[in-house]
Parts: structure tokens; C-alpha cells; sequence
């Protein structure tokens, strides 16, 4: 046989040298005595106790009880592939190199994963934190409260793996210290001073009936997803799209809403009130409104010209902040009032007030429908109409006390009630007196 292939057909079974398995050297062994070698370094790791630390919080682990073990059979297979691949020029230039250069391979540390889940989530219980985001609010009276912000924490679970991987093959100190990625809330101290969110540009509130669960259970929720809201400069709002769809999976009741003209049951009744509140207070701000919708007869908590229908998929409020800086939206329940404020940085050079004017009113339509049960000619008014009406609103700017404009705004039409006669069709009996 030439001296040239010699090697290769001696050291087909062995490991060539420079190959290494963590701190185990397996030059010139077998795959069998590889193995032992391999279980002999590394099987006493999955007895010895580690210690998890974080912030006083310590929990002893032992690697063997929570499923930990080692992947021998891939460490031998990634180990064994070096200098045996290929054709016999590669297989003698990667022998030599890593013959100068040794190769240690890592060694690999599996676990099982329902074990593993187990002790992500008690560990999680122990060190993880929620960040809470600055939280503004505007009452009534229009005082504004501030709730400051914290950073919360989280563990980083894939360095944690690591980490853990390592100390389980050391012969080191046995002590994790668990990594923890700090989380940022949404809205911190810092953006809300830079922002000057502490600082009303503009406010509205409303009027509800307490005495309707359903409908007050609406408000509160559509105003908890709300309140909060952060517009950045130059951003379209959507209040369909912030709010969300009105469904029971997502805690809205069944109240009235208005379809067709009449007051109907429907899940989500009484939402308009808060795009109403929103839409009042966005105009008081001097602001434009991209999009809204009347409702088709008028509300009871505002005048007429006021309000802002929204249905979801449907009609819905939308506008652009037109400030160079962000505009928070805080929407506060008190009571039996609702009190929607926008807080930023706009320098309130003019004041503003809203007026309605109407500017035609449409009569009902007379409906009449037979009724075999009435006499002929007789008329019974079943249901009262209800004239309708256009709107315009008008927002008058003032300047240090004075009207300097008046701006139209838009206009609303409310459609008439139609009003419902029933007219009779029985003919009256005609009583002949005979003669005796």
C-alpha cells in the first residue's frame, strides 16, 4: 500500500488529531471509548446543584431532575465529520490543518421541553416585572393627575439557556445569574415632559344615565381602550380601528342604538357617546376632522350638530394631528359624566366655541294605512311623527376676549319620524225602523 494512503485507511474508526469535545481531547479514539470518555466528563454536570440568583431571589436546580441531559450522540457525530468528509486530498488538508489548529467542538445540552416550560414559567413568576406607561388623566373640573412610569423587567430566555448550558458543563462556581432585559413602557416620565402631556390643549365632557348597566358597562369599556391613546404628529386617528370591534368576546353588552330612525337593541349601544365626547372635544382644540357621520335622529346628550355616529366596518371618526408633537388622549368616568381631554404641546392662542344653527326643519310624512277594524272615515293616530332637521355648526375663534371668525364646520341631517294613521274601512250599520 503507498505511504500516501496509509493514514486514511488506518484512522477511518478514530478521531483525528486536534479534535476536541468541550475539554475532552479524543485524538486517536474510537467512537465506543469517545463515548465513555464523553459520559465520563460530563454525566457527574447533571448531579451537581446549581444555584439561579436574581435581586435576593435564589433557586437551587439540579440538572437531572428538570430533564437536562447531553446530546452524545450529535457531539460524536459533529466531532467524528472532521477530517473524514470528502475526497482524500480535502480529508488530508483539514487533518493537517486542525492538526496545527485543534477543533473544539460544544458540547450540546439538551433538555425536555414540558420540564423546561415548568421552570421558564417559575422563574418568570420570580423575576419578571410589567412596565407601567405614565398614565395622564383629566377630570371634570379639569385637573389633571399624573401617575408616574416604571421600567419593568423580563427574562431574556434564550441567553438564560445559554448561560445555563455553560455552568452545567463547568467546573466552576455552580451560580446563574439569571439575564434580565429591562422593559420599557409604552409612555415614559421623560416623553411626557419633553411632550408636554401634562398640559391641556382642550376638554369636553357629557352627561349619561347610571341607571342603564348595559349602557355604562359600553362607556367604560369603549373608554378604557381609549384613554391612553398616543397621536403622533401628523398621524390619521381612526377611533373604529382604537377601539375595536364591539363584540361580547370583548365585553360589550347589548343596549339601545339607533338604526333606521329607532332606538333598537344591539351589542355596543351607548359607544357613540364617547366618539361624540372625543369629536366635541377635537373641535374645541381648534383641530380639523378628516371624517364623521351625524346620527339619523338626534341624541339626548348633545345638541343637534354635535354628536359623531360610529359604526364599526361601517361609519367612523377619523383625524390628523396637525401639531409638530404628540397628542395624548385621556378619557375619564365620573359618575354619571364622561370627560374627554387631548393634553400636548399646542400653544392655545385662541379660544373656541361650538354652535348648531338650525337652518331647516322637515316636516313628518303622513302615512296612512287601512284598518278593517275602524269605521269608514274614522282616523286613529297609531304612531306621532317627528319633524327632522339640517344643521349647520359654526366654531367661533376668539382672540383676548373677542370674536375675531367663525368657521362652518359641517352640516346634519336628521331625518323626519313619519307619522302613522290608521284609517277605517267598516261601513256603519244602517238601523231601518219598521212599520207595523
Amino acid at each position: 500500500m503507498h505511504w500516501l494512503y496509509q493514514p486514511f485507511v488506518y484512522e477511518q474508526d478514530i478521531f483525528i488529531a486536534g479534535v476536541r469535545v468541550g475539554d475532552v481531547d479524543l485524538t486517536g479514539l474510537g467512537k465506543d471509548q469517545a463515548l465513555k470518555a464523553l459520559r465520563e466528563r460530563f454525566e457527574p454536570c447533571l448531579d451537581q446543584p446549581l444555584v439561579i440568583v436574581d435581586n435576593g431571589f435564589r433557586f437551587y436546580c439540579l440538572p437531572r431532575e428538570w430533564g437536562f441531559t447531553f446530546d452524545y450522540e450529535t457531539m460524536l457525530t459533529e466531532a467524528f465529520a472532521l477530517g473524514h468528509e470528502g475526497n482524500i486530498l480535502r480529508q488530508w488538508a483539514e487533518r493537517r490543518r486542525i492538526k496545527q489548529n485543534p477543533v473544539v467542538c460544544r458540547a450540546k445540552v439538551i433538555t425536555d421541553q414540558v420540564l423546561l416550560g415548568e421552570l421558564i414559567r417559575l422563574l418568570e413568576m420570580q423575576v419578571n416585572v410589567e412596565p407601567v406607561k405614565s398614565n395622564i388623566t383629566v377630570n371634570k373640573e379639569g385637573q389633571v393627575q399624573h401617575t408616574h412610569s416604571r421600567m419593568g423587567r423580563q427574562l431574556n430566555t434564550s441567553r438564560f439557556l445559554e448561560v445555563l448550558s455553560k455552568d452545567i458543563i463547568s467546573a466552576e462556581g455552580k451560580e446563574v445569574t439569571l439575564p434580565v432585559d429591562q422593559v420599557k413602557p409604552a409612555l415614559v416620565d421623560e416623553e411626557v415632559a419633553g411632550w408636554e402631556l401634562t398640559r391641556i390643549i382642550s376638554a369636553y365632557t357629557t352627561e349619561f344615565d347610571e341607571s342603564n348597566p348595559d349602557r355604562t358597562n359600553n362607556l367604560k369599556v369603549a373608554v378604557a381602550r381609549l384613554h391612553g391613546a398616543l397621536l403622533p404628529p401628523k398621524q390619521q386617528f381612526s377611533f373604529n380601528r382604537w377601539v375595536g370591534p364591539r363584540s361580547l368576546q370583548h365585553g360589550y353588552r347589548e343596549a339601545p342604538v339607533v338604526l333606521e330612525n329607532e332606538l333598537v337593541p344591539g351589542v355596543g349601544g351607548g359607544i357613540c357617546q364617547v366618539s361624540t365626547t372625543l369629536y366635541n372635544a377635537w373641535l374645541l382644540a381648534g383641530f380639523r376632522v378628516d371624517k364623521r357621520h351625524n346620527h339619523s335622529i338626534p341624541v339626548t346628550y348633545v345638541e343637534m350638530g354635535l354628536d359623531a355616529a360610529v359604526v364599526y366596518g361601517a361609519q367612523d371618526l377619523i383625524f390628523t394631528n396637525p401639531l409638530k408633537t404628540p397628542i395624548l388622549i385621556s378619557g375619564v368616568i365620573e359618575g354619571d359624566t364622561l370627560t374627554i381631554a387631548l393634553l400636548g404641546k399646542a400653544v392655545q392662542k385662541y379660544r373656541y366655541t361650538l354652535v348648531p344653527k338650525i337652518v331647516e326643519r322637515i316636516p313628518p310624512q303622513l302615512v296612512r294605512v287601512e284598518d278593517p277594524s275602524l269605521e269608514y272615515g274614522q282616523e286613529v293616530i297609531d304612531k306621532e311623527g317627528q319633524e327632522g332637521f339640517k344643521v349647520e355648526l359654526w366654531r367661533k375663534v376668539f382672540l383676548d376676549g373677542e370674536e375675531v371668525r367663525r368657521e362652518q364646520l359641517g352640516l346634519s341631517v336628521y331625518k323626519p319620524k313619519p307619522c302613522l294613521i290608521r284609517v277605517g274601512l267598516r261601513e256603519r250599520e244602517i238601523i231601518v225602523d219598521s212599520e207595523e
